[in-house]
């Protein structure tokens, strides 16, 4: 995996933004256990990601819920959502919100992720996990 020379830190593609973290007290929505909730705004939306780390072969799941920015408890239903293995645009893995505005990608190997909220090579990128913490 390329690496920022500076920072330490995987290389993203250019149009993927990456988010202050804040950690937040996990296990508070829909029951699940997670070991990293972040929360942050893209664009026109609020995104609400879970990362679970998974001991049995070191896999994530990711999960969450997309609102309206401007109306945080209105689901975002529909929108097509893509899981992206940094540093490479391409996307490894697709879905779409119900109607809750919630999402989920199963098990993936150890690696850096973001999330794509739309369609697109200008559509929102977000890093969700930075690999090895």
């Amino acid at each position: 995996m390329a690496m920022n020379e500076s920072f330490g830190r995987p290389t993203v593609p250019a149009n993927c933004l990456r988010p202050q973290t804040r950690i937040r007290r996990s296990n508070t929505r829909a029951g699940q256990l997670a070991d990293m909730q972040m929360v942050c705004g893209v664009g026109p939306y609020e995104l609400d990601v879970l990362v679970r780390e998974l001991e049995c072969g070191g896999s994530l799941e990711f999960l969450g819920q997309v609102t309206r920015g401007e109306r945080i408890h209105e689901p975002v239903a529909d929108l097509p959502m893509t899981l992206v293995r940094a540093p490479a645009p391409e996307g490894i893995g697709e879905t779409q919100t119900d109607e809750f505005g919630e999402f989920a990608f199963g098990r993936q190997p150890e690696a850096a992720y973001g999330l794509r909220l739309g369609n697109g090579a200008d559509a929102p990128c977000v890093l969700v996990w930075e690999g090895d913490r």
